[in-house]
Order: C-alpha cells, then structure tokens, then sequence
C-alpha cells in the first residue's frame, strides 16, 4: 500500500465529486492513515499512469467494449465507475481492462460507497493481472453499424428499414439485439452510449 495515493476525478458533476473526494479523504486518510493527492491539470491519458485511484462516469454499455485505455495503470490501481443507466455492470463479465474495478451509482448511500470502495481497495492488492485479450466478439456485425449508424443520424426505425431495404422489423431487431448485447434498457441509454463511442460504430464499407 503507498502512503501516498494519486486520485484523478473525472466527472463533470462537481457536487458530486467533491463528495466523492470528502468520503475517499475519510476512508484512506482518517480510517488507513495514508495521504490523498488530488491530481489535477492532466489529460486522462496521463492520469491513467499516475492515479492509484481514477473515478471517472460509466454509460451504460460502456463495461461490454474493450476499455485497452484502463490497462495501462499503475499495480494495485483502483477504477470507480460511476455508473450511468438502470443497471450495474456485472462484474463476473467485466473484461481483463476493467478487472477490480468497482462501480456506484449517484443515488447510491454513502455507507454503500464507502464499503463498495473499502472491499475493492482491499481486493486490488489480491488480484492476478491478466493480459489484455480480444474482446471483437462484442462488436457489431455489419448490419447492426448500419442501423445504428442511421439511429445515431436521427432517423426512425421505419425510415432505416426503408434506406437498408430490410424492412422495419428487421431493422427493429437489429437495433434490439445491439441493445440486448450491451446491457442498454431503453433509448436514452443507447444514445448516451451512441455519444461516448461513436468511434466503434462507423458503418462497414
């Protein structure tokens, strides 16, 4: 354990993430005795090096892409995803990037937070590092990129349907089945999704 730790806090919540601080600031320093240095003025790039601690806003769907970013961190590094959606990711099926990491939600209770972060603080020094893998298996197929490509651009699942040729059904059904694999409830939380990773859904050529 250092008896310095670096926390980066990256949420645009400000409210929010000086509670966050508050509560860190009370479990490590007043409960473990250690110092917290708020690292501040960097690009996330850089924080991911230098943090102990990243606490940094999850969408939903975001758990289910390769995060390759979050594998370039220090030993014993601890991710706080603040979760954004109905649902926690499940954290059996977190990909090797995202392993230890521990996820809140804005409306969860203090107490919850602080044993969620206490127990996966201590569970960062147990846990065997694992070579990032290939998560390609959950991207989308060729037509799924196209219907979602055409959602992200505003259109209707029956104007897609009628653009692809597939029909609104078809259409509707792969916009489901994106849905189903991400773990996404409703459109608001495909949107936000659509927001954070446009990069992953360019259409095939």
């Amino acid at each position: 354990m250092p008896a310095e730790i670096k926390v980066y806090l990256e949420d645009a919540n400000q409210a929010y993430s000086s509670g966050v601080w508050c509560l860190l600031e009370e479990i490590f320093t007043e409960h473990m005795g250690m110092l917290l240095k708020r690292i501040d003025g960097v690009s996330a790039t850089v924080a991911l090096r230098d943090a102990d601690i990243y606490v940094t806003p999850f969408s939903a769907g975001i758990d289910r892409i390769c995060a390759y970013m979050f594998s370039h961190h220090k030993k014993n590094f601890l991710l706080i995803g603040i979760s954004i959606g109905q649902n926690l990711p499940i954290v059996e099926n977190l990909f090797p990037c995202l392993q230890g990491s521990v996820f809140i939600r804005r409306t969860d209770s203090v107490e919850q937070v602080r044993h969620k972060v206490s127990q996966a603080w201590t569970m960062s020094n147990e846990k065997k590092e694992e070579k990032c893998r290939s998560c390609r298996r959950l991207l989308l197929t060729a037509g799924e990129k196209r219907v979602i490509y055409y959602l992200d651009k505003g259109f209707s699942v029956s104007q897609i349907g009628n653009i692809l040729g597939i029909g609104m059904k078809m259409a509707s059904q792969r916009k489901r089945k994106v849905m189903r694999r991400y773990n996404l409830h409703s459109d608001v939380e495909l949107w936000n999704f659509l927001n954070k990773w446009r990069e992953y859904l360019i259409p095939s050529e």
